[in-house]
């Protein structure tokens, strides 16, 4: 089976003390050679590398099918760099580049933040998507209703919401009905694993991570997903994604779902990303 993960990291930060490698990637091709054809859209994890990202995925297209740019839209954050949008419009003319991608609780940025809007515009020029993180605890940033009022201001702009808009109980049925009534939202699988990280940043030496699997959610995810796949609408909205390296890498729980259901999630992916 042709599967492209839409979500995984490359590059190294030794601050935050992270290491991805292409040859992680190319080994995760390897262990599933024979049963799948896995390919790759990567995020650049610090905007320092945004400016050669397209060159790294022409030369290794054999298994990269494209990236996101990262954007940081403050000038005061201490671990990443500013990125101008005017910036990454000169970058997006290069075919390689899928989307952008903005971290909104790393970067403090509510996803309906006006402070987005200029980078909004290069998407939407594009006509690529933005890719939100989303996460349980950082519901001030990506609220329902900070959802909303994205999704209804920005009609044209293409909205990926990942780890499936959080994974948080308490709103995730709310978040489908709105990526049910908005034709511009859509969801990723990151997350679903029932894995668990939470990150202690610091300035001065390399970060703390938590890492763990819950498997009450683990099994609860699974359910979640396969319920939202006899939705006529709702199955053409999700995608596959894994959050690879910051997840172990699996096709849980997408392998859990019948092959038509999981060929109709990879062929949203071929469909969104124009692929």
């Amino acid at each position: 089976m042709d599967i492209i993960d839409t979500h995984v990291f490359y590059e190294y930060n030794k601050l935050l003390n992270v290491n991805h490698k292409l040859k992680d990637l190319k080994e995760i091709r390897e262990k599933y050679k024979g049963k799948h054809n896995i390919k790759f859209i990567v995020i650049p994890f610090s905007p320092e590398i945004n400016k050669n990202i397209a060159d790294i995925v022409k030369e290794n297209s054999d298994f990269i099918s494209g990236a996101y740019l990262t954007v940081i839209p403050r000038m005061d954050l201490p671990y990443w760099r500013y990125t101008p949008p005017d910036e990454l419009a000169t970058l997006c003319k290069r075919e390689e580049i899928r989307g952008l991608k903005i971290h909104t609780a790393a970067t403090g940025t509510p996803i309906d933040s006006n402070s987005l809007l200029p980078y909004i515009e290069v998407a939407k020029e594009k006509d690529i998507p933005i890719l939100f993180h989303c996460s349980s605890t950082g519901i001030e940033y990506t609220s329902p209703n900070k959802i909303r009022n994205l999704a209804e201001k920005h009609d044209k702009l293409k909205i990926i919401l990942a780890h499936f808009g959080g994974l948080n109980p308490d709103y995730i049925n709310e978040n489908l009905d709105l990526v049910k009534e908005f034709s511009n939202l859509y969801l990723n699988t990151t997350g679903m694993s029932g894995e668990i990280k939470r990150y202690e940043l610091r300035t001065d030496k390399p970060h703390i991570k938590i890492h763990y699997t819950n498997l009450e959610l683990r099994e609860k995810w699974k359910e979640v997903l396969k319920n939202t796949m006899q939705d006529p609408i709702l199955s053409n909205k999700i995608l596959f994604g894994t959050d690879y390296p910051d997840m172990g890498y699996q096709l849980y729980p997408l392998d859990q779902l019948s092959r038509r259901k999981q060929e109709k999630i990879l062929k949203n992916t071929t469909t969104l990303f124009k692929l």
